[in-house]
């Protein structure tokens, strides 16, 4: 196994610790994950762009994917995102909230 297979394994071993984790350290979790995701897409439509060979189905999905986790990273900053990854019923209180910026 290459270095960037255990490094992706290792960053998504991380973030599957936020199940058990406060929401808090959840929250960051997932938007790091995330973010970690947006790096890698750009880089592999980097590569996938520079290689000759490049196919446009290769290109289609690196776009795609990465419209999707910007999409995923931009709802994971708003408050209401937050919010969503608390594991009780009703959400958590505006005084929670507020001490999580």
């Amino acid at each position: 196994m290459g270095a960037r297979p255990r490094t992706l394994a290792a960053v998504l071993a991380f973030a599957l610790a936020g199940v058990v984790m406060p929401a808090r350290a959840a929250w960051a979790l997932a938007f790091g994950a995330t973010v970690f995701a947006v790096v890698g897409f750009l880089v592999g439509l980097k590569f996938t762009v520079a290689d000759p060979s490049g196919r446009t189905g290769d290109i289609a999905y690196h776009l795609a994917g990465l419209a999707l986790l910007l999409v995923s990273a931009t709802l994971l900053a708003l408050p209401q995102g937050r919010v969503a990854l608390t594991r009780r019923r009703g959400g958590i209180t505006h005084r929670e909230l507020a001490g999580n910026r």
